[in-house]
């Protein structure tokens, strides 16, 4: 949560169906608030200001800093892992950073974007290939780990805001906007 800047987790045995759920929170580690989350297996990533990524494979212990800004001070505003050693995280002003180790983060030689354009949403369908969505309702993809981005239209681009991108498989996407009338949109590739 950004707002309290911490971590909130509930056991899967609090998941009954029938009564709410209890939540934890966790601060334990934060510097910053954090703004993004995504696992594989039992790794966290978690994203947050001034270019902080985190990380936590118990989240009853709080989280680990893995970069204290050092690849971008940008905002960062999502991330998407495809393993406990691959993530790439996206945010202010075109920010891109992402690691090969699940340790050490690097920023990416190119942005699709620059200064003024945040990227919102990231999503990494393999080592090569990713895709982001922008503020200012745009999709850009890559297949190149970044070095390069391929502008990609679709239905309402540009008079939107991507808020969320993900690949069900290597060519099914979906891809989740406002429309310019500020009504939610889910695309899906085919």
């Amino acid at each position: 949560s950004d707002e309290s800047g911490s971590l909130h987790y509930s056991l899967k045995t609090e998941f009954d169906g029938i009564s709410d759920p209890d939540f934890t929170e966790v601060t334990t580690g934060f510097v910053g608030a954090p703004k993004g989350i995504d696992s594989v297996g039992a790794k966290a990533f978690i994203v947050g200001v001034s270019g902080y990524v985190y990380s936590t494979d118990d989240p009853t212990s709080g989280v680990t800093v893995l970069d204290a800004g050092a690849a971008t001070s940008a905002d960062l505003l999502d991330v998407d892992a495809i393993s406990e050693e691959f993530a790439v995280a996206v945010g202010h002003d075109g920010a891109v950073v992402y690691t090969e180790d699940g340790l050490s983060f690097g920023a990416t030689t190119s942005s699709p974007v620059g200064a003024g354009v945040n990227l919102n949403a990231i999503c990494v369908v393999d080592e090569d290939y990713w895709l982001v969505g922008t503020s200012d309702g745009r999709l850009f993809y890559t297949f190149n780990k970044g070095k390069s981005w391929t502008l990609k239209g679709f239905p309402g681009s540009g008079t939107v805001v991507v808020y969320d991108i993900d690949a069900a498989t290597h060519s099914v996407i979906y891809l989740a906007h406002t429309t310019a009338a500020n009504a939610g949109r889910i695309l899906r590739s085919f």
